[in-house]
This record gives C-alpha cells, sequence and structure tokens, in this order.
C-alpha cells in the first residue's frame, strides 16, 4: 500500500526528472543556463494576484500583491537554489495563493548569487532590502522573514546580523529545508544523500567553499547554525526526512529550543526538500503546510 497519495508520488517523479535530467549538467553556467530556460517558461503571478518588479540601485525583485484588499503585512522572501541559482520561479504559484489566503505582500529578493558574488554579497543585498522597507514606511513589527534552501540561510544570517547591529527584528520567520551549516563537518547526511531527489546532484557542486572562499565557515553569519538566537521572535520551520540537509535542520531546531526561541518544528515524513514548495498545491501535505503558515503569518497580539 501507497504511504502516499498518487499526487505525491508524480509531483516526486517530476521534479527529480526536470532538476536531475533535464537542468543539472556538471558545469555549473551550464546549470544555470538550463534552469533559466525552465524558469522563463513559468508565468509570473497566479489570478487575482498582480506582480510588480522593483528595481533600483541596490535591490531588485518583484511584489505579489493581493488585488483585492489592502494589508500592511510584508512578507520578505528568499529563493533557494543554492546560493547559485535563481530559482524563484519555481516559488510563483505557492508565494501567489500565500499572498492571497494570509492577506500579506510578498516581496522576493533577487539577492546576489555565486560564484560572482561570495560572501557577503547575498546579505548585504538582504540588509538592503530590509532597510528599504522600513524606509518606506514598513513597521518591523508588519514584516515576516521567509525562506527555502539557501533563501532560509540567507534569512537567518540575516536575523543573526540585525541582532548584532541591535536593529528592528522582523515579526516572525518561516523557514522551508533551511541550508544553515556550510562548515567541512556539516557535509551532508550520505545515507539520505541517496534518496534525496532534489539536491543529490546539485550538492556536486562546491557550494560551501563557492559561497565563502578563503573564510571561516563557522561564522554564524555564514552558517547560521553556530548563531545566538536568544531573543530572536518565533520560527516556523520545516523538515523533509528525505532531505540530506535535515541533520543540520533538526540540530538548528535544538539549538533554538536551548536558547528558549518559540520554534514549531513541523517534520515530513517522506518528504523531500522543499516540498511545501514544490509539491504545492497538488498534495496534500503541501496545502497542509500551507494551512499552517497562513495561520502562523497573522498578526502577535501583544
Amino acid at each position: 500500500m501507497l504511504k502516499h497519495s498518487l499526487y505525491f508520488y508524480i509531483g516526486k517523479y517530476l521534479n527529480d526528472f526536470l532538476i536531475n535530467r533535464v537542468c543539472y549538467r556538471p558545469d555549473i553556467k551550464e546549470t544555470r543556463a538550463n534552469f533559466a530556460k525552465l524558469n522563463a517558461k513559468v508565468p509570473k503571478g497566479h489570478p487575482p494576484v498582480k506582480v510588480t518588479h522593483f528595481e533600483n540601485d541596490q535591490i531588485n525583485g518583484d511584489w505579489i500583491e493581493p488585488k483585492k484588499g489592502s494589508t500592511e503585512r510584508t512578507l520578505l522572501y528568499f529563493h533557494g537554489g543554492g546560493y547559485f541559482l535563481d530559482a524563484s520561479a519555481a516559488h510563483d504559484i505557492f508565494l501567489s495563493q500565500l499572498s492571497l489566503k494570509a492577506n500579506i505582500k510578498v516581496f522576493t529578493l533577487n539577492y546576489s548569487l555565486i560564484p560572482e558574488h561570495p560572501f557577503p554579497a547575498a546579505l548585504e543585498s538582504a540588509y538592503a532590502a530590509y532597510k528599504w522597507l522600513l524606509a518606506n514606511g514598513t513597521d518591523p513589527k508588519n514584516i515576516v522573514f521567509g525562506g527555502d534552501s539557501a533563501g532560509g540561510g540567507v534569512a537567518l544570517a540575516l536575523l543573526l546580523y540585525l541582532k548584532q547591529k541591535k536593529e528592528p527584528l522582523p515579526d516572525r520567520l518561516v523557514l522551508l529545508s533551511p541550508f544553515v551549516d556550510l562548515t567541512p563537518e556539516g557535509k551532508y547526511d550520505k545515507e539520505i544523500v541517496k534518496r534525496d531527489v532534489i539536491l543529490k546532484k546539485l550538492i556536486q557542486f562546491d557550494i560551501p567553499e563557492m559561497y565563502a572562499p578563503n573564510q571561516d565557515s563557522r561564522n554564524p553569519l555564514i552558517s547560521p547554525l553556530f548563531g545566538d538566537f536568544t531573543g530572536s521572535p518565533p520560527i516556523l520551520m520545516f523538515v523533509a526526512t528525505d532531505d540530506c540537509l535535515s541533520t543540520q535542520d533538526l540540530a538548528l531546531a535544538d539549538r533554538l529550543k536551548k536558547q528558549k526561541v518559540d520554534i514549531k518544528l513541523i517534520v515530513g515524513e517522506g518528504m523531500f526538500h522543499d516540498w511545501p514548495v514544490l509539491l504545492f498545491p497538488y498534495v496534500r501535505e503541501a496545502k497542509e503546510a500551507m494551512k499552517e503558515i497562513t495561520s502562523f503569518l497573522s498578526p502577535r497580539v501583544e
């Protein structure tokens, strides 16, 4: 008897096929080019939301907003892609529906990518986006950080950076399979790699070395797993048992609990990397994840 729905297995096969057969090549530039071709075929925005591109001399990205109603709540979202891919198109359906269901504006940031722009470029992009939101009148109590995979790492690094600078923190964070340990010791779980349909080939690129060459990889702004999150806002985190990053994600969850951070951890049994995004809206577990996120994004009552 199948453990999951037929839609799950179809989604798993399609993601495996598109990522590992259509897009992946041993050459990183060729892999990026293939992903770009795939992204170009994905339509921007899904009614009834409107998508507006924004760009200035420091940041660029897309606003996703409900066409009806108004909201002050803003989700500053950092897409995944191993720090070297623009995988923003893969999040379009997910973020469009999240904007509608949670009645929240979403700004998806196109942060600086490696290998052309190593650390701290991605963090600087994220910080510039946050400061731009504040400068344009958005109350930090109405800002949520979100991110998946490498984007989850960017979100956590930005949170730690704000804490270091003693600047206002966001209201909360949503993390999906975040990439949080770039140290040599933090290599991926080899047994899980065998069944990881998303990352099994992409991790063959030396992402940690490309991201922070000749730097201390235990720097929490590089590997947030080693950060001090004491006093951080609430965090909702999704992990998958068939994700080779799950070991470091579970270690992060344990660290957050020890530091008295209000964290809700949801473990997808039999799920793969980034499943709330990549399986939405066709699979029950992904739709349930959307409900969890929507509920979590409601403003805190002081």
